[in-house]
């Protein structure tokens, strides 16, 4: 398998996942909140789900964000940083209005922490990974090329 294809199968997987988050974020809003129990019970609690969550939904971001743009590396890391946490902020104020869900001020900081620890781990990849940080994402695609 070449890296290429390892690079788009992770983002399939991401993708996915993430995907996957939202159907069970809409799950517990339309009224089906046995379906997110399953996954309380598999994480162990509702709160490394949102931790999960957060990681995930940063993730998924910053590396659909890396192939779009054409800033550089860290500056999409911050940008997608923003947009997650835009993200994260507006799922836990929506369960305001909504009568099957209860906003929870610890759902949404085990959200921010998983935020940041993807950054930070993006962070230390960029460091010790890709000595080509100074290169916006298209450049780097064409330096792998040759």
């Amino acid at each position: 398998m070449r890296k290429s294809d390892l690079q788009i199968l992770l983002d399939l997987v991401f993708i996915i996942v993430f995907c996957g988050l939202a159907f069970l974020s809409l799950s517990r809003s339309f009224g089906v909140p046995e379906f997110a129990r399953y996954f309380e019970l598999l994480f162990g609690s509702d709160k490394v789900l949102h931790f999960f969550a957060g990681a995930v939904i940063t993730f998924t971001v910053f590396r659909t964000l890396f192939r779009l743009l054409t800033a550089k590396y860290i500056n999409t890391l911050f940008f997608s940083m923003a947009l997650s946490i835009l993200i994260l902020i507006i799922d836990e104020f929506s369960q305001l209005t909504n009568s099957y869900r209860q906003f929870d001020i610890y759902d949404l900081t085990a959200g921010l922490v998983g935020l940041t620890f993807t950054a930070i781990l993006l962070m230390i990849i960029n460091k010790l990974f890709m000595p080509l940080s100074n290169l916006t994402a298209e450049q780097f695609d064409s330096r792998q090329i040759k």
